[in-house]
């Protein structure tokens, strides 16, 4: 499997705008936020009360009986008491956006038309829930850790011990417990990558290794049924995979560019009953021509739904991550344009089943150590949020930071620092189950790696 190349670090606080062609019309809000009620004295939304008429004022001088202020007090007793019922009955189970109106303002306010408080709570930032705390003694950095959901609730991790030693993790994101659970005997040859997904209701841990099924540098995809993707010495192809285990010969999906050097990285995420996006890297080492990232988008049927272009290239790139919130793809890698330059995170994202936009940088928010911006992951919640994490400082100081960002790639709330407060982290992965995120990051400890990881409440 190929080392993950130095990556550079996203740009400023928003992402591609978006207006850009990937981008969603920012027309379409992410959750409406109700305003302040209507001024009564002033008139709804500013404008004046019209003047009363003559018959309006005649009212005025009407005598009314000694007992009309009680019955009229009694009567608004009754009204609000019910407008307050009926305000609690209809509130939302999360925290309202907008507050109700109380007593009779809330029932003039609906006579008149106003609009009733908002049903649905705001999109809200991932906050952290539990404190960063070391889930293996032993990690290598040669394998990017992967994160999944199991059908249990639990978080699921792939990572490798060593070079020929898979390992899996479970990881609660009600209680934090984590059990190692998958500890298979060192492979022949070295472990590419584990990717934790359910077959037929089971849990697997598929290893794929450097060189298997006709394949180099394969990973294990939760297609129905499961495939290999990898590279032959011509294309992109895949194998089906049979417990585990690939069974058959490549099928080729798209030709490789040879002249853009060597692939490797290969990233998927699957779109159930849609697709499956697919992101690699191609380059040739120290060769002055720039390293490559490249997209393509494998359809349910297993046809090709968008053959692979080249996404953006510069002088050095890192891997790719690829991601989708059940609308949009997102992808995310870090590039160094210049030796001597600063590493920056790129954001490419479009809607799934097409191609993607140009790429756009993202500057990391104040709070951070600053310097460069390396080796971005990234997941889609189900409400269209992004969390997004990536490695901020310079060398022997990194920290990892993470945001979450709207349906509209607009970010929501504060960074989070998602490492402890003192160490040298990087190589992040985030994933999710319902409205948790999991992040698992490396920490340097003497010559070897620690896997860490820590938990984000998204609701």
């Amino acid at each position: 499997a190929a080392a993950r190349a130095p990556e550079a670090a996203l740009p400023a606080s928003r992402v591609p705008a978006p207006g850009s062609p990937a981008a969603p019309s920012s027309t379409v809000p992410v959750s409406g936020r109700v305003g302040r009620g209507a001024d009564l004295g002033r008139g709804d939304a500013g404008v004046p009360e019209p003047t009363p008429s003559r018959a309006a004022l005649s009212l005025r001088s009407i005598r009314l009986p000694k007992w009309a202020p009680a019955a009229a007090g009694a009567a608004a007793l009754v009204l609000g008491t019910t407008a307050f019922a009926l305000g609690r009955c209809s509130a939302p189970d999360e925290t309202p956006v907008a507050y109700a109106h109380s007593g009779l303002s809330s029932l003039l306010l609906l006579a008149r038309g106003a609009p009733a408080a908002a049903a649905s709570a705001a999109a809200r930032p991932c906050l952290m829930s539990r404190a960063p705390a070391r889930w293996a003694p032993s990690a290598t950095t040669r394998v990017p850790t992967e994160i999944t959901a199991s059908s249990s609730g639990l978080f699921a991790v792939g990572f490798a011990r060593g070079e020929k030693q898979a390992g899996g993790l479970t990881v609660s994101p009600a209680t934090g417990v984590v059990e190692d659970v998958f500890k298979p005997a060192a492979s022949e040859d070295a472990v590419a990558r584990v990717v934790p997904y359910e077959d037929g209701g089971k849990l697997v841990f598929g290893v794929s290794l450097a060189k298997q099924g006709g394949l180099t540098n394969g990973v294990q995809v939760a297609a129905s049924p499961p495939l290999l993707l990898g590279f032959t010495e011509a294309a992109v192809a895949s194998v089906p995979v049979i417990e585990g285990e690939p069974h058959g010969d490549p099928a080729s999906l798209w030709l490789l560019d040879r002249s853009s050097g060597t692939p490797n990285a290969l990233r998927a995420a699957v779109a159930p009953a849609r697709g499956i996006a697919v992101a690699y890297r191609t380059g040739v080492g120290k060769d002055p021509s720039p390293w490559q990232i490249w997209y393509g988008w494998v359809g349910a049927d297993g046809t090709v739904g968008v053959e692979a272009k080249p996404v953006g290239s510069a002088l050095n790139v890192g891997m790719p991550v690829v991601a989708h919130n059940g609308v949009d793809v997102s992808l995310v890698y870090a590039d160094k344009q210049e030796e001597q330059g600063r590493s920056r995170v790129l954001w490419a994202h479009g809607p799934i089943g097409q191609p993607l936009g140009a790429p756009e940088p993202f500057t990391p928010p104040p709070g951070g150590p600053g310097g460069d911006a390396i080796a971005p992951s990234i997941a889609g919640l189900g409400d269209g949020r992004w969390a997004l994490l990536w490695t901020e400082g310079s060398e022997g100081a990194r920290v990892l930071r993470a945001q979450t960002f709207d349906r509209n790639y607009q970010p929501l709330g504060d960074a989070l620092r998602v490492s402890p407060g003192t160490g040298n982290f990087g190589q992040g992965s985030v994933g999710v189950v319902n409205e948790a995120a999991a992040v698992a990051f490396l920490l340097k400890a003497g010559d070897a790696y620690e896997l860490w990881g820590t938990m984000l409440q998204c609701r």
